[in-house]
């Protein structure tokens, strides 16, 4: 792998990279504007135009998809005294400005955009063309939506003039900018939003079920002989244990007097899936958990929607999507973003911490780099950045040393899910582990947990923080039962998927005995014991829109080489 590494970055260093005299004021900046070749990187346009790949990257969001031939990207044209883009005012707070000359201004400089608020409400506001105010904020859009935490520059009146004859004009920032709220700052991230629960009704009065729920279960189990092996298919045993788990938490649910048909259906192949919507069966459920892939379960869960069924994603986030307009989808796996921003907000609050953030110098993962970035907020004034290639090998050992600090914790955010880079920061922090002289935590994501490369005992000595969507304490009186009546019921240990199909069907079945069908009315007040993790669910948008779980479980890595949950 690190020789194949090696070898990509030389036959890229091979193609020339002619840098742009065309240039162009967009935004109150000025940019190169180039053209991509084949074969040339961000590596390679920063070292040609003397920029920052981060720089290319805040210049270009669309850039997280990679470069392309025949692109057209924004290059900033850098002040030589201050190597920052001219007329920038993103970067104006970081560098001491000149006393401007006092002038009356009718209208602030610049807005931070509230949660809620729309183009049409601030051009209202400050009685300027809506116009005007989009084409001088064009990076304040993704996806054509208007981001909150958006520092908008407000136009002035030449602005507004430029806008009417169709020219573009420079616009310097007031000294204003330089103290300006930019804590929430995208960096052309769309933020999701998800919303608490109504209050559940004060005395439950659930139309309840009749006597049998009824209940599908839709799995991948079974895969044809003959077929060639995939990611899928070489892992059926781990919903096989889910299912082994969900019938021992019927099992105990039925001492507590439940009735319940459940009807079990296979989904490996798609085919499957679409002759088990032909037939019609799932017309007459009351709940379905399942399909667990995405592509799979959004049939499904259309046919949910019509039937006015509960459906639930039981393992997969990407059905997160599934729950716009449709209030009939509970998701249980957390979205990404609710555990990053667990993660970050940890880090955030240590107060006096030396926070370093590294990041891949190819521009590779570069929107995980970007959402770290957004949560990060404002302590992003105080972060050091480091961008990293594996090939440099021990030369990362002396410009780390340079971002540590002594007598302070430093927090090391790696934005990578590459285990070779892991790895490599990995093993050079832990050298300075000896002799105490620095204290750090490194804090990475739950992907980690599957690298075979990174040596163990660097991420115990280095106090490793991930934020998982589940964790199983086996501590705990519970969790020691369920394993004891597991080994019992299959003569083996419980797996993972184990856990969460105990956890699922407990959950969801105790809802409905103890609520009706309209359980999700009471999912505020709802809070049973489960063996992983609680759920926590909130509408995802809005209430129109289905449920997702946004709970997850901050774990560090101890030195004693056990994992605990903060």
């Amino acid at each position: 792998m690190l020789l194949l590494a090696a070898l990509c970055v030389i036959a890229h260093a091979q193609v020339p990279v002619q840098k742009s005299t065309e240039k162009a004021r967009i935004n109150g900046k000025v940019y190169y504007i180039h053209v991509v070749q084949k074969g040339q990187t961000l590596y390679s346009l920063s070292k040609a135009y003397g920029v920052t790949i981060e720089q290319l990257m805040e210049n270009n969001p669309e850039l997280s998809d990679g470069l392309k031939e025949g692109q057209n990207i924004k290059v900033p044209v850098l002040d030589s005294s201050r190597s920052t883009p001219l007329a920038s005012p993103a970067t104006a707070s970081k560098e001491p400005t000149k006393e401007p000359v006092a002038t009356k201004q009718a209208k602030p400089a610049y807005h931070l955009v509230k949660s809620g608020e729309t183009l049409q409400d601030i051009a209202s506001k400050y009685g300027v063309p809506t116009a005007a105010l989009q084409q001088l904020n064009t990076d304040a859009f993704f996806k054509g939506k208007l981001q909150p935490g958006t520092l908008l520059q407000i136009p002035s009146a030449a602005d507004e003039k430029a806008t009417d004859t169709g020219e573009s004009s420079v616009v310097q920032p007031p000294a204003s900018a330089a103290t300006a709220d930019t804590t929430a700052a995208c960096y052309g991230m769309e933020t999701p939003v998800y919303l608490d629960l109504k209050a559940a009704p004060v005395e439950p009065s659930p139309q309840l079920l009749p006597a049998a729920i009824k209940a599908a279960l839709i799995l991948p189990l079974l895969r044809d002989m003959d077929d060639t092996l995939t990611v899928k298919s070489k892992t059926p045993e781990n919903f096989f244990s889910f299912y082994e788990g969900a019938l021992l938490a019927i099992e105990n649910l039925k001492q507590e007097g439940l009735s319940l048909e459940l009807s079990v259906y296979d989904s490996f192949y798609e085919k499957d899936v679409e002759a088990l919507l032909q037939q019609g069966t799932l017309q007459q459920q009351d709940i379905i958990i399942g399909p667990v892939y995405a592509g799979n379960f959004k049939p499904v869960a259309q046919l949910a929607k019509e039937r006015h069924i509960k459906i639930v994603s039981p393992l997969d986030p990407n059905t997160e999507e599934l729950t716009i307009g449709n209030p009939y989808v509970l998701q249980i796996s957390p979205p990404v973003y609710c555990r990053q921003k667990k993660l970050i907000e940890h880090v955030v609050a240590q107060k006096q911490a030396n926070i370093i953030l590294i990041y891949h110098e190819d521009g590779r993962e570069a929107t995980l780099l970007r959402e770290y970035k957004h949560l990060l907020g404002e302590r992003m004034d105080s972060v050091k950045m480091l961008a990293h290639q594996v090939v440099q090998g021990v030369a990362v050992r002396d410009t780390l040393e340079k971002l540590l600090v002594e007598g302070r914790m430093n927090c090391v955010l790696i934005a990578s899910n590459d285990d070779a880079l892991v790895s490599d920061i990995a093993a050079n922090l832990y050298l300075f582990t000896f002799r105490n002289r620095y204290s750090i935590t490194l804090y990475g994501t739950d992907r980690w947990r599957n690298f075979e490369t990174v040596d163990i005992k660097y991420l115990h000595t280095l106090n490793l923080h991930l934020v998982v969507p589940f964790f199983i304490d086996y501590s705990a009186e519970q969790v020691q039962k369920f394993v004891e009546e597991f080994y019992e019921k299959y003569k083996t240990d419980p797996s993972q998927y184990a856990f969460q199909g105990y956890d699922t069907f407990n959950y969801f079945l105790r809802a409905m005995m103890r609520y009706g069908e309209n359980f999700e009315d009471y999912l505020s007040v709802y809070n049973p014991q489960l063996l992983q993790t609680k759920y926590r669910f909130k509408h995802n948008g809005n209430s129109a829109n289905g449920l997702v779980n946004v709970e997850s479980c901050l774990i560090r890595y101890t030195p004693d080489y056990n994992i605990e949950k903060l």
